[in-house]
């Protein structure tokens, strides 16, 4: 699920919003940081009805979003990734994988990585996400094994060598 949707599920839930609304009657402005007040916000974004749906005026939405750095706190993260690889995504897909955070790859600045560590950059623009991670980055050879697919077709037969 994209970080907007989860936006718009937050929304919803927290104004109380049956049927819930969607981005046919609802203008959703991009997020931006602001000094994280009392109650943890620290990203507003202007939502605005459209006129042409039935809907008018716009409310200044504040919400916290989460710094990916303080989700696991402690731990040396390292990135596993295929030989030849090196973008931002495909670490953080290692990443989601081991640790099940569950990253939108939408929500990553797709750079290029160098090693022996790499930092993850959340896009600015993710409703969801802020902040980045330091992670180590291990090459490992994928297994072409498993790549391979038992080719036994119907009507195609292995060519004989002749000695």
């Amino acid at each position: 699920m994209s970080s907007l949707s989860r936006f718009i599920e937050l929304f919803n839930s927290a104004n109380g919003v049956v049927p819930p609304l969607t981005t046919e009657e609802l203008d959703i402005g991009k997020p931006v940081a602001i000094p994280t007040d009392e109650d943890g916000n620290n990203t507003s974004v202007v939502v605005t009805g459209k006129v042409k749906e039935g809907f008018a005026g716009s409310v200044t939405f504040k919400y916290m979003r989460v710094d990916v750095s303080k989700l696991l706190p402690g731990i040396e993260l390292t990135a596993i990734v295929p030989t030849g690889i090196n973008i931002a995504t495909q670490a953080m897909s290692s990443i989601n994988a081991q640790y099940g955070l569950g990253v939108p790859l939408e929500d990553v600045v797709d750079n290029v990585i160098t090693f022996p560590t790499a930092t993850i950059q959340m896009d600015p623009e993710s409703y969801e996400w802020v902040g980045e991670l330091t992670v180590s980055l291990e090459h490992r050879p994928v297994d072409i094994s498993t790549l391979i697919v038992d080719g036994n077709v119907n009507g195609f037969e292995r060519p004989h060598l002749n000695n």
